[in-house]
């Protein structure tokens, strides 16, 4: 299969310098997809959390990262704005196997960490795969999720059009959310 990437909007999603614009695009997709209505970033001289979010009357914390493949590097993989590049199934196979590892080590990392009380975790997995083996991928999301949330109140996952919760809830995205 030919894979092409575009110059558009979510330019910001590969640019290192863009981490703010990435963190609130999560937030706000985060937001659109579940029952949590307002987020908002911290001022950007805030060491932690990176964010804020709101729902029944209630601030919480937010800690955003991401998850992507062991060793990738933004900006330095060559890809140019429009260019086709071929991408075998084989590939998808191996980028579907370093999901687990790609989010546990998030997991890790991020709860080794203080924040403070009350602050929720929302981890963007950003390696796709094409559909293969996305049941057993999701099913990885959420056993990794009923693990014990360390210094966290909630954690998410979000990945491709999906948010997983370890409250055990999960939100495909909807019409309501494409706006």
């Amino acid at each position: 299969m030919l894979e092409r990437r575009f110059a558009d909007r979510f330019y910001f999603l590969d640019d290192v310098e863009a981490q703010p614009f990435r963190e609130m695009w999560v937030l706000a997709r985060c937001a659109l997809m579940s029952d949590c209505p307002l987020v908002r970033l911290a001022p950007l001289d805030t060491p932690r959390p990176d964010g804020y979010s709101r729902r029944d009357g209630l601030e919480f914390g937010a800690e955003v990262t991401e998850a992507m493949e062991p060793g990738r590097k933004r900006r330095l993989e060559n890809w140019k704005p429009g260019e086709w590049r071929e991408d075998p199934g084989s590939e998808w196979i191996r980028r579907a196997e370093l999901i687990p590892v790609a989010l546990a080590n998030s997991l890790t990392k991020k709860k080794a960490i203080k924040y403070p009380s009350g602050t929720e975790l929302f981890i963007y997995l950003n390696i796709g795969e094409y559909g293969i083996r996305q049941r057993e991928i999701e099913a990885e999301i959420m056993r990794q999720l009923d693990a014990p949330l360390g210094p966290f109140c909630e954690i998410y996952v979000l990945w491709k059009e999906k948010l997983f919760a370890s409250s055990g809830k999960c939100w495909p995205r909807n019409e309501e959310s494409q706006r």
